[in-house]
């Protein structure tokens, strides 16, 4: 799975949150085909959901992702998100700081948005610095030169932040921000325009944009065409191809029955047996209906990790890759009505130099006593 957004990789953190989404949605099969255009209603509101911290200890900085409550198929249109950004800046100095203020509102639909983020790509010589407004992402991550935000909570639109840029000795007098923001809805990911905004001297600051790629439509046999003449032969070409997919996640519960009620133990384990290095990793797990996860155990702890009490999707990520094989090891709760059969599924979503993808689908069964 190789995403590009117009120039630049897609995080990794923001391809989990991503998947997060697609998973709430999709139950693991493939997505459903994106709804048919049609007209544009009257903005519409996403409903938002406030999560509760526990009361027994203080929040910690992130939240769970959280799936927001869905109108009746019948009733969905699809959801439209627009971006904007003001660069406060007409000319460039090094040391003094340069605020940049990002807005995503929602112009049309009223398909919630289950997934949400944005990557900046930023000049060369300049560096990010912080986040200084009260309202901010969940998550930032700068990457060489770029910046991932993530939200874990969908905020409610439009919503916006500033962070701030540090120009150094090398940054140019006159410089321009280019970002896009990518969310998923119930259908596939969608992405607003690449917004560009110039800004230093001689910039109007005013941002243009650059429509974004339409969704690539199943591919076709295509006929065999004869090469050109000046074409180069095919034994000459050196054939480079991403590497086969060799991350693997496994999944043991500590019993093959549970109790309503009752914790169960569960070990993920990621191991990799490919020779390119990993960039990124992380795992998306998926509890039956009803379930709650109470908290991590042994292993390699994750960066990021849900709240207790935290249902459906649970995303744990990791800034830097952990030692391989690395056991992720929770435990979570059924509901006291559970019974029978209760599927636990997931996989884990990596990032190479050459691709970006997930492994293959885990699950793993547990009956009721």
């Amino acid at each position: 799975m190789n995403k590009t957004a117009l120039g630049f990789g897609l995080g990794l953190v923001i391809i989990a949150l991503l998947v997060v989404g697609y998973l709430a949605v999709s139950g693991g099969q493939a997505p459903a085909p994106a709804p048919a255009p049609q007209a544009a209603p009257a903005p519409v509101e996403t409903p938002t959901v406030k999560a509760e911290a526990p009361a027994a200890t203080p929040a910690p900085p992130t939240a769970p992702p959280r799936t927001p409550p869905v109108p009746s198929p019948d009733d969905l249109v699809p959801t439209v998100l627009n971006m904007g950004r003001i660069v406060n800046a007409k000319e460039v100095k090094a040391g003094e700081p340069i605020e940049v203020t990002v807005s995503i509102s929602q112009s049309a639909g009223n398909d919630p948005v289950r997934a949400l983020g944005l990557i900046e790509q930023i000049p060369e010589g300049f560096r990010f610095a912080d986040i200084v407004s009260e309202k901010r992402p969940d998550l930032n991550r700068p990457v060489e030169n770029s910046v991932e935000f993530a939200w874990f909570n969908i905020p409610q639109f439009p919503v916006e932040f500033t962070y701030r840029l540090m120009p150094g000795t090398a940054a140019a007098p006159a410089a321009e921000i280019s970002g896009q923001t990518l969310y998923r809805t119930s259908g596939a990911e969608q992405r607003t325009d690449m917004l560009t905004t110039p800004f230093g001297a001689g910039a109007t600051g005013a941002s243009t944009s650059t429509p974004a790629p339409a969704a690539e439509p199943a591919a076709a046999p295509s006929p065999t065409l004869a090469p050109a003449p000046e074409a180069m032969p095919a034994e000459n070409v050196p054939a480079v191809a991403p590497e086969a997919v060799q991350v693997v996640l496994s999944r043991t519960a500590a019993a093959p029955t549970y109790t309503p009620g009752q914790p169960v133990t569960l070990e993920a384990t990621v191991e990799y047996a490919g020779t390119t290095p990993l960039e990124s990793i992380s795992v998306v797990e998926v509890l039956p209906e009803g379930w709650t996860f109470n908290g991590l155990g042994e292993g390699a702890k994750p960066d990021f990790a849900p709240q207790a009490g935290a249902t459906g999707n649970l995303a744990f990520i990791w800034k830097a890759v952990p030692e391989l094989p690395a056991k992720l090891t929770y435990t979570a709760t059924p509901p006291e009505g559970a019974t029978g059969v209760q599927a636990i599924r997931g996989r884990a979503i990596y990032r190479t130099s050459v691709q970006q993808s997930d492994s293959v689908e885990a699950v793993t069964e547990v009956t009721s006593n």
